[in-house]
């Protein structure tokens, strides 16, 4: 039986949490646990604007996983 590894995130608490560990030297460690998951949900995307670090680190997170794992985003915007 396959198990597939999912994390869903609300986008403004997972940033905030990058940028926490990005402060105490952990944030190479949190990237890589979310490069890692089979499927990445990523929801609230666009309630809050994002910064200039938060937007880099999203890019980031989608060219690391773009080929090997699945990634959603959701939003409530319309």
């Amino acid at each position: 039986m396959l198990t597939a590894k999912v994390l869903y995130a609300n986008v403004t608490r997972l940033f905030a949490q990058l940028k926490m560990a990005k402060a105490d030297g952990s944030s190479f460690k949190e990237l890589m646990k979310i490069e890692k998951q089979d499927l990445l949900i990523l929801d609230d995307f666009g309630i809050q604007p994002l910064d200039a670090q938060s937007r880099a680190v999203l890019m980031d997170i989608i060219e690391d996983r773009q080929g090997k794992h699945a990634t959603i985003i959701t939003s409530q915007l319309r």
